[in-house]
């Protein structure tokens, strides 16, 4: 009888205990960073969900824009969002949390595709250590030369590419004359094949290089190291940039 009763003693406190951490279980509310958020073509695009509960459901108001999947291949986190841009265009996504039904709206802009192109090399103005050169694939072929932090605009203007004699060269063409003279050009001969193929599917410069093992290496997580060496005609310096595919502009320049 005594052990009939501490059985039972037993089966309760264990249920108690089971009911206690099914109780504790704790609940987070959806949230995100930002309310506003920018990606770009040619290239897919991580949104880390902050706050949640690792069971949502999302909707974008124009597929045409972008498509978006929820990533938990993490076991650590709250997951993350995936975009990938299919067209220019604004749009809005609605994250919705199944567990405390909250909902998100997020307002997504896809811009411009860039290459992102980090100076490596130690020299002056314009392209001084770990700065950012931006090539963009607009209308206009706009450039942009950031700081470090990629917090302040040091210079701008307009790039061409051009392939002269089989010889590849690059010409900037900046806004304000830098080191007394404003175009700038540039011989691309010391660049690795790999540059002119990644530049050409995110630029459109068509150097007559095959981009067939590209092209899904630049939408991926693993990106072979890419680089651009560039030698001004006139100083004959060089500058060495590495293409760095996680780089992105600040928002709301393109």
């Amino acid at each position: 009888m005594r052990n009939k009763c501490l059985s039972g003693i037993l089966l309760f406190l264990c249920l108690q205990l089971v009911g206690c951490s099914d109780d504790e279980k704790e609940i987070y509310s959806l949230s995100f960073e930002k309310e506003y958020y920018e990606c770009s073509l040619l290239r897919g695009s991580y949104i880390p969900i902050r706050g949640g509960n690792r069971d949502y459901t999302v909707e974008v108001a124009d597929p045409g824009v972008l498509e978006v999947k929820i990533d938990l291949s993490s076991s650590i986190g709250m997951g993350n969002l995936y975009l990938t841009s299919k067209q220019k265009g604004e749009t809005v996504i609605t994250v919705r949390d199944n567990v405390t039904n909250e909902t998100v709206l997020l307002n997504i802009k896809v811009v411009d595709a860039y290459m992102g192109l980090k100076n490596i090399s130690s020299h002056g103005e314009p392209y001084v250590l770990d700065t950012y050169l931006f090539l963009t694939n607009n209308e206009n072929k706009d450039f942009y030369v950031y700081d470090t932090d990629l917090n302040t605009e040091k210079y701008k203007g307009t790039y061409a590419f051009s392939v002269e004699n089989y010889k590849p060269y690059l010409t900037l063409s900046f806004s304000k004359e830098v080191n007394g003279k404003s175009v700038h050009k540039y011989s691309l001969l010391g660049s690795l094949d790999n540059f002119f193929a990644v530049s050409k599917i995110l630029l459109g410069m068509d150097w007559g290089t095959s981009t067939a093992n590209v092209n899904s290496v630049v939408r991926s997580d693993v990106m072979p190291t890419v680089y651009m060496v560039a030698r001004d005609l006139d100083t004959d310096e060089e500058v060495t940039f590495v293409f760095n595919a996680s780089a992105e502009m600040p928002y709301n320049v393109l």
